[in-house]
């Protein structure tokens, strides 16, 4: 079974994330409300794929991606945002993310996630 970090800090955003992926019995879904707490559990559980908020507290989604790229260069990096996509698309894939999803389109998330994992 794969398994996905979700990285969010609202509790609320998580849990529709959660619901939606379950969906998608394929994936053992995981949470962290910040990224420091992320850095450790991608360490202990090894998740195949993380879902980023840009906006978290302390490091950013940026900040983050780009860490974890460099230290596990083979999990895919999605990063959600509630701001224009435009706007940081860029940023992220350079620091390592494989695609930047609107918060607005959170019923295609299941199955873009699928699609990463294959």
């Amino acid at each position: 079974m794969k398994k996905m970090l979700i990285v969010e800090d609202n509790e609320d955003i998580r849990a529709l994330y959660k619901r939606i992926l379950r969906k998608a019995s394929e994936i053992e879904v995981f949470e962290a409300s910040d990224a420091y707490t992320a850095l450790s559990m991608t360490e202990e559980i090894s998740p195949d794929i993380l879902l980023v908020d840009i906006s978290l507290p302390g490091m950013n989604g940026i900040e983050f991606t780009s860490k974890i790229h460099s230290d596990f260069p083979d999990i895919k990096i999605l990063i959600v945002t509630g701001h224009e996509v435009s706007r940081y698309y860029d940023e992220a894939i350079r620091a390592g993310a494989i695609d930047v999803i609107s918060k607005d389109v959170v019923n295609e998330l299941a199955e873009r996630c699928r699609a990463l994992l294959v």
